[in-house]
């Protein structure tokens, strides 16, 4: 049975490769993103074997459904890698308002803490997973 991955964050950059070279390497992926084309375009091309939707992780019910679609397919994760995330315009603090910090926070902690919320209970009851979290700048 194939390793089964879950990567956040997975539309661009490093969680889209990410995405591609887990699935080239036989792992069952399935992975979220904000960008509904870029969600589409990325099923597309990995095919039906893997699982890819269009969600918001600061989004505690959205994380929620998601996960329990999930796991009631294809169980647990074998691999969790939080690499959704935000980042500012390069600026000082004090010259970031206030709602873009708010993105911030909610997208690079509320969300992790969502998706872990959701996914690791399950893998805690296995006694089996690995979880990564990664930032930026």
């Amino acid at each position: 049975m194939p390793k089964f991955v879950v990567i956040t964050g997975v539309t661009r950059g490093l969680g889209r490769a990410m995405a591609v070279e887990f699935a080239r390497s036989g792992c069952s992926v399935a992975g979220c993103g904000r960008s509904e084309n870029k969600i589409e375009s990325l099923g597309n091309e990995l095919g039906q074997a893997h699982d890819f939707e269009a969600l918001d992780i600061s989004s505690d019910e959205a994380v929620k459904a998601w996960a329990a679609g999930l796991m009631a397919a294809r169980g647990p994760a074998d691999l969790l890698l939080n690499n959704a995330g935000v980042i500012n315009r390069n600026s000082p603090l004090w010259k970031i308002s206030a709602q873009e910090f708010s993105v911030i926070i909610d997208v690079n902690l509320k969300g992790i803490a969502n998706v872990i919320r959701h996914f690791a209970p399950p893998m805690i009851e296995r006694k089996k997973g690995v979880i990564v979290n990664f930032s930026s700048g």
